[in-house]
């Protein structure tokens, strides 16, 4: 019976052997193997990894063709992120060179990345696989050093891997790389760990790690590496240094911002705000057409004073309507018949104020104070209407749209801190508020000025003065305020680059507010005969025959020599060094004023205190002197006619 059953088992003992061995996977064959694990970790400034993986495998398997499974983990509880945290970036996947599909997912506090397409599988045989990845939060920090605890190989092959080795590479520290303080590495199946690994640090400074054994499934390489602190940076404070970062790159757009509103304030006042040159001027022999002397200084200056209500009352004397006469510290003045037609607008309303009704003689003495400033203010609005549109500001849309230009700058400065996302908004509030107490600083130094020129009622003027500082001291202390808490959010540099960009708006709204179009060519005009007043000559195409130097000259433009501030130069080119008794004579007499001040080696001598007596009147009297002083009243004998039956003002 033996004998007959022993040769069936020798038959078919090894068939079903073979049968057996033909359907196991390939994997229990021992055909699938990784034969080299290359990893290249490259630590960056900031604590994060650059990791490059070179796998070198056999896949003969179904499995193994189809794809691989990489798991990454963390090995460490100190680490600054747990493994479901720690920000895996895959940057490349490449199988023999070919870029290779993959997907990751979390699982089990592990991160998962699948490799290959299930539905193409690789060809059998040897393969080269090359992983490149970032990741964060691998670095544990300690108080006197820096480690880094890395699972080279990961805890998920199934499959053996023959050789294993691990480099890393420290950034460099000025030109040259930090020392490492520690070196370590372990082999093994989870807490079951072997020393099979040796280790050294290379010439260039990385530490390299190596296997000495095979490593069986599911065992892997870790490695840990310590060097000195300050070698890289947590993640908190990089971030902290990103937002620095970026903090001065917002901050320097700013500055770039700030200086192309410079430049662009320049070029506008270069085009349109700068006032005409006296070297590219030719000197004018009269003044624009149907400009009187007080219609001049107002479009000139671009503001009303009391020198142009002197213009104008002088220009109406020496027009034959007005006769000036000096009395002590007093003037008075006379209405005459002649000269109505040739009067402006403004000098016409000046006579109806001071002469209304009947009266035909005004005495310049304090009790006619109040007739002068009602006077002033009828010329005044009377030159404000008939050079109104002359006188609007057409360069304001150039200045607001340097304006908003500055607004952006102030932005832009002040953004850039993710914890203080409303900087912006604050910068371009200060900004504002900058321009704001700029013009109110102004106002109380011209309130000042004011004070300190007066001659009478410097009382009233030191009260407006103080009240006005006064007024002004809570908008100071809010722009102390918002200063620092601008410092405070957005940094010393950005506040103090907004309030200059503030000062900045502030001067060129002063510089452009100039005319434009037609009102450029009169002020223009109006230089050139400045020009013309203060040296005595005409033009070039005058020269051959200039004008006669006669008294009629003089004083028909002496009230524009006085409007355009030249009539010191303008009076001493009519005063030879010794007039002759004619010429003395008839200066010395002139029809419209009467004086023992007039001088005639100095004409316009007596202006001065013509003007000083007028502009002391024109102040507003303390409440003292107007109870001291009871109104007169007005002398009305003469031979003047009413004002309403003089020519020209029917």
């Amino acid at each position: 019976m033996r004998d007959r059953v022993r040769p069936h088992l020798l038959f078919w003992t090894p068939c079903l052997l073979g049968l057996a061995l033909l359907f196991l996977p390939s994997s229990a064959r021992g055909d699938d193997r990784i034969l080299a694990f290359d990893s290249v970790v490259r630590v960056a400034e900031d604590g994060t990894l650059k990791v490059t993986e070179n796998l070198r495998l056999v896949a003969e398997g179904d499995g193994t063709r189809r794809g691989l499974l990489r798991v990454f983990s963390s090995p460490s509880r100190e680490a600054a992120a747990p493994p479901s945290e720690m920000g895996l970036e895959v940057l490349e996947v490449l199988r023999d060179g070919e870029k290779e599909p993959w997907r990751t997912e979390n699982r089990g506090g592990t991160v998962r990345l699948f490799l290959g397409d299930p539905e193409r599988p690789a060809p059998p045989g040897v393969h080269t696989y090359l992983i490149s990845y970032r990741t964060a939060g691998q670095i544990a920090f300690r108080p006197d050093r820096d480690e880094l605890r890395w699972n080279v190989t990961g805890c998920g092959w199934t499959l053996p891997v023959e050789r294993a080795t691990c480099r890393v590479l420290l950034p460099e520290d000025s030109g040259e790389v930090p020392p490492f303080l520690d070196l370590s590495a372990t082999t093994g199946l989870g807490e079951d760990r072997e020393g099979d690994v040796s280790y050294r640090v290379d010439a260039d400074g990385s530490a390299a790690f190596e296997s000495t054994r095979t490593l069986q499934p599911r065992e892997d390489l870790r490695v840990t590496a310590s060097w000195p602190k300050g070698t890289v940076v947590s993640s908190e404070e990089a971030a902290e240094r990103l937002a620095a970062r970026r903090g001065h790159g917002w901050f320097l757009g700013g500055c770039a911002l700030s200086v192309l509103t410079l430049l662009y304030f320049l070029g506008v006042w270069s085009r349109v705000g700068r006032p005409p040159r006296p070297e590219s001027l030719t000197p004018r022999l009269a003044p624009p057409v149907d400009f009187s002397p007080a219609a001049c200084r107002l479009f000139r200056r671009r503001d009303f004073d009391g020198r142009t209500f002197v213009c104008a009352l002088l220009d109406g004397a020496v027009k034959g309507a007005l006769h000036l006469r000096r009395e002590g510290e007093d003037y008075v003045l006379e209405l005459r018949d002649q000269g109505w037609e040739n009067l402006a607008p403004e000098e016409t309303g000046l006579l109806r104020t001071l002469f209304p009704g009947t009266d035909k003689v005004f005495r310049a003495c304090p009790p006619g104070g109040p007739a002068l400033r009602d006077a002033r203010d009828r010329v005044r609005a009377t030159l404000e209407k008939g050079l109104e549109d002359l006188l609007g500001d057409s360069n304001r849309g150039w200045w607001r749209g340097g304006v908003l230009l500055s607004l952006l700058a102030a932005g832009v400065l002040t953004a850039g801190r993710p914890e203080a996302p409303w900087a912006p908004l604050l910068g371009a509030a200060f900004l504002a508020w900058t321009l704001g107490v700029l013009g109110l600083l102004q106002k109380v130094r011209s309130r000042w000025s004011l004070w300190w020129r007066a001659s009478e009622g410097r009382t009233l003027r030191l009260l407006q003065a103080l009240t006005t500082t006064l007024l002004s001291l809570p908008f100071v202390v809010g722009e102390v305020l918002g200063a620092g808490l601008l410092s405070q959010e957005a940094g010393v540099p950005a506040a103090g680059t907004v309030a200059l960009l503030g000062g900045l708006d502030a001067i060129f709204r002063r510089l452009l507010a100039t005319p434009g179009g037609r009102g450029l060519r009169i002020l223009r005009q109006i230089e050139a005969f400045r020009l013309y007043l203060a040296c005595g000559e005409g033009g070039p195409g005058d020269r051959d025959k200039p004008p006669t130097r006669t008294p009629e000259l003089y004083e028909r433009f002496l009230p524009y020599a006085l409007a355009l501030d030249a009539e010191r130069p303008w009076g001493e080119s009519f005063a030879p060094p010794a007039p002759s008794p004619e010429v003395a004579r008839r200066i010395e007499a002139p029809f419209w004023y009467e004086g023992e001040d007039f001088d005639p080696t100095l004409p316009g001598a007596f202006l001065p205190a013509l003007e000083e007596r007028l502009l002391t009147l024109l102040q507003p009297p303390s409440p003292e002197e107007e109870a001291r002083t009871p109104r007169e009243e007005t002398d009305t004998e003469g031979a003047a006619p009413h004002i309403d039956d003089a020519p020209g003002n029917g």
